[in-house]
């Protein structure tokens, strides 16, 4: 099969919560000979397809509710399974504040609205030029990155170093930091992240250097360096909810607070929400992490350990109507899930019903029959039950 016959067969995934952008973009590639396409409203049944359906490339609007269209690219570009998928943006607007934070988070290519059929046709061809042309500079990046995505992180160090023979590339430096800081190899990271920011201060480089501040117990420089990376991508809440983090690590509860509040100010998508409230529950403060985690209106399957962990720290207190409704929304997120069912049970016998948790247990030990603790507490319910 010839490089064109193959790209005609490609797989697209259009993600609009536009109907009629949806039918757009739809019709344009079928004009342009790609028929095999399939359209969803939001950037959660984007992810449920894709789990389920092979997808060649996505086409995706920015702006989006309760998951943006570039949270989306951040997940797809960070996921082993997905990372090679090439991603086209498609925005209202194309500010330079959002050339960057796109850029960093790895998008493929992107077009102002409106748009037309020669724009999406010539977006789309380039942006696979790269697919089919392995000897090219951003080939070679998006395999190494595609290796430190999967935590290949001494195949990486060897392959980038090979490509900074031949171009010393910042983006070469990035990824090789990013792989020496999962290694904990600090002075390393340190040193190749240097060399990024000698090119450019873009705020993916200063974020993570502050994250090796951070793991190094350096809260003071930490703070220095995720403040500059907010001033640079100001779009970016995941980098205010960082300096709150820090903050907290720091123990500067009001700061973090001040830095969390700003993201609240901003309309922040269920992401950053859960973001945010794990981050409070993490640190133990259960009540803050509440008034994050209840405004999240549609949470991803993948969030469901908050919620879970919110549960459990309600039920802790005594919170027991509030702490069902967190395992009800768990059930919703991960249906049949062993570890919720046996968190319910828990529940429901400090509750004193019986009953209930007699069929969450039974629910637990058929999604998992070696269920140990499930099946000791079955037991015991059963000796309570016949000595009633």
């Amino acid at each position: 099969m010839s490089a064109d016959e193959e790209k005609k067969d490609y797989r697209f995934l259009i993600v609009d919560d536009q109907s009629q952008m949806l039918i757009h973009l739809r019709g344009m590639l079928k004009a342009g000979g790609y028929k095999k396409s399939a359209c969803v409203d939001s950037g959660r049944e984007a992810l449920r397809i894709m789990k389920r359906y092979p997808v060649d490339f996505i086409i995706a609007d920015w702006l989006m509710p309760n998951m943006t269209g570039v949270e989306l690219l951040k997940i797809v570009k960070e996921d082993p399974t997905y990372c090679d998928i090439p991603f086209l943006m498609i925005t209202g607007e194309m500010t330079k504040e959002k050339v960057v934070y796109a850029i960093e988070e790895g998008v493929d290519g992107y077009l102002v609205k409106p748009i037309s059929q020669d724009q999406v046709r010539t977006a789309v061809r380039d942006i696979l030029y790269e697919k089919f042309h392995p000897q090219s500079l951003q080939y070679k990046i998006k395999k190494l990155s595609r290796l430190k995505v999967q935590k290949k992180y001494d195949e990486a160090l060897s392959f980038g170093q090979e490509i900074l023979k031949e171009n010393r590339h910042p983006d070469v430096f990035f990824i090789l930091s990013e792989c020496y800081f999962h290694k904990k190899n600090y002075e390393k990271a340190h040193e190749h992240i240097r060399k990024v920011l000698e090119t450019k201060r873009h705020s993916k480089a200063l974020h993570l250097l502050g994250q090796i501040y951070m793991a190094e117990g350096k809260y003071e420089k930490a703070i220095e360096y995720f403040k500059e990376a907010c001033t640079i991508n100001p779009l970016n809440l995941d980098r205010k909810i960082s300096l709150g983090k820090v903050y907290l690590r720091a123990g500067l509860a009001d700061e973090a607070a001040e830095a969390f509040d700003s993201v609240a100010e901003l309309d922040p998508t269920d992401l950053n929400l859960v973001n945010i409230g794990g981050t409070y529950l993490s640190s133990g403060e259960t009540k803050k992490a509440g008034e994050y985690l209840d405004r999240a209106v549609d949470p991803l399957p993948e969030t469901v350990a908050v919620f879970n962990k919110y549960g459990i720290e309600l039920r802790k207190v005594g919170e027991y109507e509030q702490a069902l409704v967190q395992y009800e929304k768990c059930l919703n997120l991960a249906p049949g899930h062993h570890v919720i069912f046996y968190n319910l049970a828990h529940l429901y016998f400090e509750m004193q019903e019986y009953e209930k948790t007699k069929t969450a247990l039974e629910n637990c030990l058929r999604s998992k029959p070696d269920h140990e603790k499930a099946q000791n507490l079955l037991r015991y319910l059963t000796y309570m039950q016949s000595r009633a």
